[in-house]
């Protein structure tokens, strides 16, 4: 199967054969690898994407960027685009791919996080064969942040076999959708009609919706706000950050602009270990930027005490004017890719971030209540 997703156990196998030198063995999960970065930052006058062939030290030199001499922390100012090294470098032979994603409690706390790997333009790639350094384009979108060299854990790296993400079309994610549904509304599985299910297996996207029910429609974000350290948000309350907009009778909530707010999905999602998934934008109808963290890692979902499956938690941030959304409104998509091999772990009992039906259970941080 090309482009099929490494395990735990497998990227176990790369990291002890020397391919992810600077990696923390106990920084592998199930489907991908979380990475620390390292003491090296740059601050950036624009997000600049590479040259065909070029290497990021050659673009921060001809850009102008700045290197930053940070300490043990690094205050990250709204707006400013910093390109940090990871401690991990890449060693990869021939049939290995990596593509790059944002970890979720960082994309719920306004970071925008992209992946650069040396003489490749597109973003969040990283070609097979890979042999050198790989960087995170970071820029806090919503409020003030502390990250930490040589501490903080900010992106992820998903390794395939064979070939590039590949994921499930045609008659494969027909198969895969009649043993699996995948997505669940009110217990049940959801139901598409003829012509989605054409499109679906046509691209294999799987579009779902905002849920707006409940006591709180949305988390907005607040403006003025204290410095927030990422590596300390235990001892953070949610209600500093986030005010809650509650549920109305038109189901629907606004984001004024420049804002960020976070919701939920109106389906939970249920993978089984076979697989995992990656989170898409739904670009035709909301002119916002949608889900800051991209990655659903193998078995989403599949705990016993979920058969129906979690939700996902969206983050919102428009474009160039304020935006409304309604209950139900298309909101993104799901690919589904197939697993070279069931992980070893769990997912559910390893997870970093709760997933529950309460939109509260989503948020970054913790209310003053609980």
């Amino acid at each position: 199967m090309v482009g099929e997703v490494l395990c735990d156990t497998e990227i176990r196998d790369l990291y002890y054969r020397g391919f992810l030198p600077g990696a923390n063995e106990e920084l592998i999960s199930v489907s991908s690898l979380d990475n620390i970065i390292c003491g090296e930052v740059w601050r950036l006058r624009y997000n600049t994407p590479l040259l065909n062939g070029q290497s990021v030290r050659n673009m921060l030199e001809a850009t102008g960027a700045h290197r930053i001499n940070t300490g043990t922390e690094l205050a990250t100012e709204p707006g400013i685009v910093y390109a940090i090294r990871l401690a991990t470098r890449l060693d990869l032979s021939k049939e290995y791919y990596g593509e790059g994603h944002n970890r979720s409690r960082m994309g719920r706390l306004g970071l925008a996080v992209n992946l650069l790997s040396d003489g490749t333009p597109e973003l969040n790639r990283i070609p097979a064969g890979y042999h050198g350094d790989v960087w995170a384009l970071v820029c806090s979108t919503v409020f003030p942040l502390i990250i930490h060299p040589e501490k903080t854990i900010i992106p992820q790296i998903r390794f395939h076999k064979n070939g590039p993400p590949n994921p499930l079309k045609g008659k494969r994610l027909k198969k895969f959708l009649e043993e699996h549904p995948v997505m669940y509304v009110d217990g049940k599985p959801k139901e598409f009609g003829k012509r989605e299910l054409a499109e679906i297996y046509r691209t294999g996207r799987i579009p779902f919706c905002a849920g707006l029910t409940g006591p709180v429609s949305a988390y907005i974000a607040k403006g003025e706000v204290d410095v927030l350290d990422i590596d300390k948000w235990r001892e953070a309350s949610l209600e500093d950050y986030f005010y809650p907009y509650p549920a109305n009778k038109r189901k629907m909530f606004g984001i004024p602009f420049p804002g960020f707010a976070i919701f939920g999905t109106r389906e939970s999602f249920r993978i089984p270990p076979t697989h995992a998934m990656a989170v898409g934008q739904f670009f035709p109808t909301i002119d916002a930027l949608m889900q800051y963290a991209s990655l659903g890692n193998a078995g989403h979902g599949w705990g016993d005490k979920t058969p129906y499956g979690t939700r996902i938690a969206m983050e919102i941030s428009p474009f160039r004017s304020p935006v409304g959304l309604q209950d139900g409104m298309p909101c993104g998509n799901v690919c589904i890719y197939e697993m070279s091999k069931p992980p070893k772990g769990n997912y559910e009992t390893v997870r970093t971030t709760e997933n529950g039906e309460d939109l509260r259970s989503l948020m970054p941080l913790k209310s003053r209540e609980e």
